[in-house]
């Protein structure tokens, strides 16, 4: 069997989509070792790969405001995400001297030190994206992360990542190393239908589809009896502002509808919470609510969103940074739910919407459809089969 490292970010919607890749790994009898740090080491831990812990800069010194990741903030997050390299690499490099691995799972958006680990041991580098992927065809960059080529500070950026590559003795072309292109596979795991221009990707990118916690046993969550209408309400776990809470609290106070709030920061909820709401600061399995819900209200992140389509649950969307804007933009295409402005929607405005999305049959009808095409995809089990096809290459 095969010893395989896995390189990711330490946030939650970049760790916690490729869980069921990582288990499913570990179940067919491969040896995973998966560098993260404390915040994550029990959820790393659950899917029985080996924890490699490291101290992240973004834990250290992260930045007081976190970039949404849109024009000149996307500059910035490129300085961060280089700093991060730079402290990062060197660490596991050392660590796993000795013990190299024969191949690595590295995130596709953001693990710039899990592609150069890949490069200097010279082995398969397939890449993990839990976001949306970019071709020639579509990417990112074409209207949700704009920002100007000739900008000092990125060129800065550009300058100071080549150097560093050469002073590791990592000899790649700078456009495939950015672009991934290194890559021997990549392992989308979103559905072909979700993804923008999802049928000009080459075959390098398989759309294997939500690779969800294959030991995660729903039913832990029980729907009130009293309940005409559950709805789960999260805005993610780094963008969150007690206005915005405030306002869906207010929105979805209705004594007949239940609303679980999922994923909650200290102090970010307003307190005292209306008689209908149960708050968790920390919800491991969406799932659990979603099974029994009707809405969901969400920041439009992909795994929340993903699961709501498992569960064929509608969705208002509030997206806060470039890449929840893109999801719920695709929401809204497909007829899934329906997009709202966080700085402009009012308590009014989002309760018509929920009474709206709730009722709507042709989303109810586009979510099953949906739905069965997501549940179909392959996920995990698919996921291993590719990893395993270049591992006997």
């Amino acid at each position: 069997m095969a010893h395989i490292a896995v390189f990711n970010p330490p946030a939650a919607g970049h760790v916690n989509p490729c869980h069921g890749v990582v288990q499913e790994l570990v179940r067919r009898g491969h040896r995973v070792s998966y560098p993260g740090t404390t915040t994550y080491a029990e959820q790393i831990k659950e899917t029985g790969a080996d924890y490699v812990e490291y101290l992240s800069t973004w834990q250290v010194s992260g930045p007081k405001k976190l970039p949404n990741l849109r024009g000149r903030q996307f500059v910035t997050m490129l300085s961060l995400l280089l700093a991060e390299t730079k402290a990062v690499y060197p660490v596991l490099l050392d660590r796993f001297t000795g013990d190299e691995p024969d191949l690595v799972l590295v995130d596709g958006a953001m693990g710039w030190w899990g592609r150069a680990l890949g490069l200097k041991w010279d082995v398969p580098i397939v890449e993990l994206w839990p976001v949306f992927a970019s071709n020639d065809k579509w990417a990112m960059n074409q209207k949700y992360t704009r920002f100007s080529p000739v900008n000092p500070r990125f060129l800065l950026s550009i300058v100071r990542l080549a150097s560093w590559l050469r002073q590791q003795g990592i000899e790649v072309d700078l456009r495939d190393f950015t672009y991934g292109s290194c890559a021997r596979m990549r392992l989308v795991m979103i559905p072909k239908f979700f993804h923008y221009a999802g049928d000009t990707f080459d075959d390098s990118y398989h759309f294997v589809g939500p690779c969800f916690d294959n030991h995660a046993r729903e039913g832990g969550w029980v729907r009130p009896a009293s309940a005409s209408k559950v709805v789960l309400l999260t805005l993610g776990t780094i963008y969150q502002s007690e206005s915005v809470f405030r306002t869906c609290l207010e929105a979805l106070d209705d004594p007949s509808w239940h609303v679980v709030v999922a994923g909650v920061k200290p102090g970010a909820v307003p307190v005292p919470t209306p008689r209908n709401v149960e708050v968790h600061t920390f919800l491991p399995r969406l799932g659990d609510v979603l099974a029994h819900a009707d809405l969901l209200v969400s920041h439009g992140g992909m795994g929340t969103t993903l699961e709501a389509l498992r569960h064929e649950v509608p969705s208002i969307a509030l997206p806060q940074m470039a890449e929840q804007e893109a999801n719920s933009d695709r929401i809204a295409e497909l007829g899934l739910g329906v997009k709202l402005a966080p700085a402009e929607v009012t308590p009014d405005r989002l309760r018509e919407a929920a009474r709206a999305v709730m009722a709507d049959a042709g989303i109810r009808a586009e979510l099953r459809r949906r739905g069965a095409e997501t549940r179909g995809c392959g996920g995990s089990p698919a996921a291993a089969d590719a990893v395993e096809s270049l591992l006997t290459r």
